[in-house]
């Protein structure tokens, strides 16, 4: 069975354009990763800010007032901690998403050398192939040449049956 370059020019094509869209979808869902990332941390963190702060004003009214005063500081205390413990929480959750997203990026930037290195050889086959279909015709030229020179030749030398 021949190879057939074309079908394998159009493989390889295909690859190429499989690698960038590969790389298209992975560029995308890093930057909408890092979009989402960045309004969740601005959603988690400024209802967080700002309701420690209003549970800061809040006990300082109740300090002035001396109503229930130890008591009311106690569980203003606990929510503060509560929410500065779901605020570590939600860093951490960022930290890993972050660290997933650069693992992301490392992982594309290290395929990239295969990516060419591929692209290389194939090229190289693509080279090597031509060649030797360009050695194969002129072989075959040859041949025909010389076949048609041996039909010259017979045509011209008289057949001891023809007389």
């Amino acid at each position: 069975m021949a190879f057939n370059i074309n079908r394998f020019q159009k493989k390889y094509k295909e690859v190429v354009a499989e690698n960038a869209e590969l790389k298209a979808r992975v560029d995308g869902w890093a930057v909408t990763k890092a979009a989402e990332i960045g309004a969740a941390v601005l959603a988690a963190v400024t209802p967080l800010r700002n309701q420690a702060s209003g549970l800061k004003h809040e006990l300082a009214d109740r300090e002035r007032r001396s109503i229930a005063h130890d008591v009311v500081r106690g569980q203003l205390v606990a929510k503060v901690d509560e929410l500065e413990y779901q605020a570590a929480a939600h860093r951490a959750v960022i930290a890993g998403l972050e660290k997933r997203h650069l693992d992301l990026e490392a992982e594309l930037a290290a395929t990239q050398p295969a990516i060419a290195a591929a692209e290389q050889k194939a090229q190289d086959a693509i080279d090597l192939l031509k060649r030797h279909e360009e050695s194969m015709s002129a072989k075959r030229r040859a041949e025909l040449a010389a076949l048609e020179n041996r039909k010259l030749l017979a045509a011209a030398v008289p057949s001891p049956r023809r007389g």
